[in-house]
């Protein structure tokens, strides 16, 4: 977890000692604006508040992630019942609202190898659209990081230190995380806040999700086999691939493979773009079943899903998926 001060005013407390309400009064009034975080073995929250109210909190336990009221809640009742080592870090006025924010980002896409020219361009990308969220370049011996809400860029990660700077020195420093990437084979780790498109984006805020990346990209994969062991068949899969998302380019654009935005090899999906998870779902759902339409083998889909079908079987229900 990132906050804009690296360094916190109070570190050390415990919650096995202290009651939390109580705690998170007492700062209120001692320091005004900041976040109190809150370190589990197997979870972790953060409150963020102003003088005379919260402002917003999350609470998070494995995959699970859950927002202001209820996780404020969870937060209570889990710090009576266990031990969580306690972060208190001050935060300025106008950089309270902007972290609070920012720090609720989910991953969308992990590990990603940029060269600096397309590392700038998707970072551009999401800063025009009114993105909140932020890139982590890990190397070898680095760690950098760009923060960014609404638009504007607002601050980096050097190191596991965070820096709030002058817009003066964007570029600069833009031009060095490039640099690092070129020379280190870095990769690069993106998060983004859903709810933190500006209401003019014509996006529905709904991104894919980590799992449901690798739900398709296990989909795609079952398919690929198929094709790659069907010695009657005798086009490649990939090509295929190709050639149907370019014809669907127009009402799926993150299909756009001169875009490198989707990228699949080995039943793994690589996907950095913007879209909607259902138009996701849908998208690569409608290209897989035409291919096995124009492949004549449209009435084995049941059949070589069936695993996947079972295993899947909510995922199928919501995104209203059939073979039929």
């Amino acid at each position: 977890m990132y906050f804009p001060d690296s360094n916190p005013i109070l570190k050390g407390l415990n919650t096995y000692y202290i009651k939390t309400d109580k705690l998170i009064e007492h700062f209120q009034g001692e320091i005004g604006n900041g976040v109190i975080y809150f370190k589990g073995s197997i979870s972790e929250g953060a409150v963020f508040f102003e003088s005379d109210h919260y402002l917003k909190s999350f609470f998070k336990k494995k995959d699970e992630l859950i927002f202001d009221n209820e996780a404020l809640s969870l937060i209570m009742k889990n710090c009576e019942k266990n031990n969580y080592e306690i972060y208190i870090y001050y935060l300025k006025p106008d950089e309270v609202y902007l972290w609070s924010e920012i720090t609720m980002s989910f991953p969308v896409s992990l590990n990603v190898e940029f060269n600096s020219k397309t590392f700038n361009k998707k970072l551009q990308e999401f800063i025009n659209l009114q993105g909140t969220g932020y890139f982590i370049t890990k190397s070898e011996k680095n760690i950098y990081g760009v923060f960014f809400a609404y638009g504007k860029i607002a601050g980096y990660l050097v190191n596991g230190e965070i820096f709030v700077k002058d817009l003066k020195e964007n570029k600069r420093f833009i031009k060095d995380i490039s640099k690092i990437i070129d020379k280190n084979q870095a990769k690069t780790d993106i998060y983004i806040k859903n709810s933190g498109f500006s209401k003019n984006s014509k996006l529905n805020p709904r991104l894919p999700s980590k799992q449901t990346i690798e739900t398709m990209g296990e989909f795609i994969f079952i398919f690929d086999n198929f094709i790659s062991n069907n010695k009657k068949i005798k086009s490649e899969f990939l090509p295929m691939l190709k050639k149907k998302f370019i014809e669907y380019v127009d009402e799926y654009d993150f299909l756009d493979p001169f875009a490198a935005e989707f990228l699949y090899s080995d039943g793994k999906i690589q996907f950095t773009g913007i879209a909607d998870e259902t138009k996701f779902v849908e998208g690569i759902f409608k290209c897989i079943i035409e291919i096995a339409l124009e492949t004549e083998h449209l009435n084995k889909m049941e059949d070589l899903y069936t695993n996947w079908s079972k295993k899947n079987q909510k995922f199928i229900k919501k995104y209203k998926l059939s073979f039929n």
